[in-house]
């Protein structure tokens, strides 16, 4: 995979190309959050960002977690299971501390489109982009949940917005002795 053309003197410019489009979107009346426009209308806001991007950097993909995914068995043709491989060897990610492949692959992400530039991923609630696409806020919610199942201890997920999205349905476990913040 070739790296796209990413300099650290175009991160603040795709940041602020994301909260363009977002805000956009909050003034227009066609979400009121940003965690609606990732629920429901992130694969408009994936194109409509790419075409925000032109003249920042080149090499904008819209992705899906259907994009990295697999059949139990192989078969490339379903959605059931991440692929770690590729995950791994072309992306460098791995599952979260804490859960393990087996365990990410029981959970349900739902689907979701963003956008990478690089090895970066933006969504709506992700202007500053980050490495891993399970650390964007609609995918580290119930990866959460599942951290605070197991009793691990994990930070709410309270990303910039103008309506506060839902918080975490499962108690923190306390730090005394039951994990540490994931």
């Amino acid at each position: 995979m070739t790296t796209p053309k990413t300099t650290s003197m175009a991160l603040p410019r795709l940041a602020e190309a994301v909260r363009a489009v977002r805000d956009h979107y909050i003034a227009t009346g066609l979400a009121p959050s940003y965690y609606e426009i990732n629920n429901g209308q992130c694969e408009d806001f994936a194109l409509d960002l790419i075409k925000e991007l032109r003249g920042i950097t080149t090499g904008a993909l819209d992705l899906c977690n259907f994009n990295f995914m697999t059949g139990v068995n192989g078969d490339e043709s379903e959605n059931e299971v991440w692929d770690w491989a590729l995950l791994s060897k072309h992306w460098g990610i791995t599952p979260p501390a804490g859960l393990t492949a087996d365990e990410m692959d029981q959970i349900d992400f739902g689907q979701h489109v963003w956008i990478s530039v690089g090895r970066l991923h933006f969504d709506a609630e992700c202007p500053q982009g980050v490495e891993s696409f399970f650390d964007l806020p609609l995918f580290r919610r119930p990866i959460v949940v599942a951290l605070r199942k197991k009793g691990i201890a994990a930070d709410e997920v309270l990303p910039e917005d103008v309506v506060p999205p839902p918080l975490c349905p499962v108690p923190n476990p306390s730090a005394a002795g039951l994990g540490s913040a994931a």
